[in-house]
């Protein structure tokens, strides 16, 4: 199991939304304490050792994965547009 913590950047920016897409977002990025057993909609993105992209309908959730510490930090999210 890992800990999940989102930067606060990205706390901030999640407040803004809507409330049923903040509550989608943050829905799956709690389960993300199971991964990578819960990797359905995520994928390694390419180029990075440790970096992840979890989709979540027409959003992006990025983040980190830190093996040894047990540990994923979500860094960023926007939709698909343009998060990349």
């Amino acid at each position: 199991m890992f800990t999940v913590r989102i930067e606060p950047s990205v706390e901030k920016r999640l407040d803004r939304l809507d409330s049923t897409t903040r509550r989608r977002l943050l829905e799956k990025i709690r389960e993300l304490k199971d991964f990578p057993e819960t990797s359905r909609n995520v994928v390694k993105m390419q180029g990075s050792v440790n970096a992840f992209r979890l989709r979540v309908g027409g959003w992006r959730a990025l983040f980190s994965v830190y093996w040894e510490i047990r540990e994923i930090l979500v860094f960023d999210f926007d939709t698909r547009g343009r998060i990349y």
